[in-house]
């Protein structure tokens, strides 16, 4: 069993059904690789793909998953807008404790 607080799952995002998958990107040089990636809302089967490479950028992380539901949910908003609101989203939910891997009693 991994250790890693990453897992897979199925959401539903606007009535449509996605599976997130955290996926190794292949290299775009220099190091880097894509962060995350989004089907087409049409797609069947659709993904959302977050890169394994965050594990240890939570905040980068919460910025990924945010940006890439945003494109799930408005297929339609330019990239600039998807970027702004993520990071805007993820500073408050970050300012707010929200963090990987702890449990919040409900």
């Amino acid at each position: 069993m991994s250790d890693s607080p990453l897992h897979d799952g199925s959401y539903i995002i606007l009535g449509k059904r996605w599976r997130l998958v955290f996926v190794r990107f292949p290299s775009l040089g220099r190091r880097r690789s894509k962060d995350g990636e989004c089907d087409a809302p049409d797609s069947p089967n659709k993904k959302i793909r977050i890169g394994k490479h965050l594990h240890n950028r939570p905040r980068r992380l919460l910025e990924v998953i945010i940006h890439e539901c945003l494109h799930a949910a408005d297929w339609h908003k330019d990239d600039a807008w998807v970027e702004t609101v993520s990071e805007d989203v993820a500073k408050i939910l970050w300012a707010q404790g929200f963090r990987l891997g702890r449990t919040n009693p409900e």
